[in-house]
């Protein structure tokens, strides 16, 4: 028997005007509009793309950072995909492995002082690769590619050559990912040599030496970090 409601009588249309499902539906375009351009778009660039008022792209450009499904990049060039986004369009994180105190810190220091590239963790388990601590200010582009098709990704592919030659020391994506994006992976080893996560920095594909420099740079922290994970 279902137990009968003993609250206020709930009207479920009550609240619905005729104008908020086309707000709803113009925030989803702007959301896709922003994945579609990748991070960086300028919120005049989408006014000028969207068949939408100024005005309103601006109010729901303003709800979504607020919302955090959208986030306005460190250097304040532009807007990317935001948080909630990622966690609703995401596969699983990496169940393998778990992040120290100590390895937060250390991953934290590195954001701060890669800014505003984005620098993401990577774990690896037997099917691919799984993200294990994405960047919260730049999100990853397409996290389930990592494992549906490490190819796309520089984490992904270097795995795949991990797995070919057992060596690979960096792998690097441009423009596979995302347009005008690029990648650069470092490995993360255990003692024995075994290849357990990748310490990946992104940032646009047209400052591809900048971001070998910094992928250069973060050697040390990468074996400092495998040395953190437990």
């Amino acid at each position: 028997m279902t137990a009968a409601w003993t609250g206020p009588a709930v009207d479920e249309d009550r609240d619905l005007h005729p104008k908020q499902p086309r707000a709803i539906h113009s925030a989803l375009v702007v959301l896709e509009e922003v994945a579609k351009a990748g991070p960086g778009v300028t919120v005049r660039e989408l006014v000028d793309r969207l068949a939408l008022p100024r005005a309103t792209v601006y109010r729901l450009v303003n709800l979504l950072v607020q919302e955090e499904y959208l986030v306005r990049l460190a250097d304040i060039s532009g807007l990317a995909l935001g948080r909630k986004v990622a966690e609703l369009a995401g596969p699983r994180p990496s169940a393998g492995m778990r992040l120290s105190r100590a390895a937060r810190e250390r991953l934290a220091e590195v954001r701060a002082r890669m800014s505003p590239l984005a620098v993401h963790l990577v774990a690896y388990e037997d099917d691919g690769p799984r993200p294990l601590d994405a960047d919260p200010v730049v999100p990853l582009h397409d996290a389930a590619a990592l494992a549906r098709d490490p190819q796309r990704s520089a984490a992904g592919r270097l795995w795949l050559a991990d797995r070919r030659d057992g060596g690979a020391g960096l792998a690097v994506q441009s423009d596979a990912l995302a347009a005008g994006w690029a990648c650069a992976a470092i490995p993360l080893r255990a003692e024995d040599g075994a290849l357990v996560a990748a310490l990946c920095v992104a940032g646009p594909s047209d400052r591809m030496e900048a971001l070998l420099g910094a992928a250069q740079a973060l050697r040390g922290d990468a074996e400092r970090l495998a040395a953190l994970l437990t």
